[in-house]
């Protein structure tokens, strides 16, 4: 199949790091063997491990492939907060880690949308 800006493949995520026994860094490295270069290398975070650790853990492994990140901590974690992103931002520029987006999603109210933009995210 040829992969192009309108035709990106599926692919049910969950099942796919349940595949590889729970391990998100493994399953992201897999993914990015198989898959057509073209496509945008962006791994959900925080699905088994602390946000910045699991962040900057895939981000080594994929420093050259990576496009982004999402992070997905739903409001019983605390859920997602400017002061996260940033952490994680952080870490990631410690690290080196160029040209990789944070994505936040899931359980985002207004509240926390508003503290975003105020922080100007």
């Amino acid at each position: 199949m040829e992969v192009n800006d309108t035709n990106y493949p599926f692919w049910d995520y969950a099942s796919f790091i349940s595949t590889n026994n729970g391990r998100n860094c493994k399953a992201a490295l897999a993914f990015d063997r198989h898959m057509e270069k073209n496509v945008p290398r962006v791994v959900l975070i925080d699905t088994f491990k602390d946000e910045a650790e699991e962040a900057i853990q895939v981000g080594r492994a994929m420093k050259d492939t990576i496009r982004g990140i999402r992070i997905e901590t739903p409001i019983e974690r605390g859920g997602i907060t400017p002061n996260l992103v940033d952490e994680i931002s952080k870490k990631l520029e410690g690290e080196q880690i160029q040209g990789c987006d944070i994505y936040v999603s899931g359980d985002m109210t207004p509240e926390n949308i508003k503290e975003f933009v105020e922080k100007k995210f």
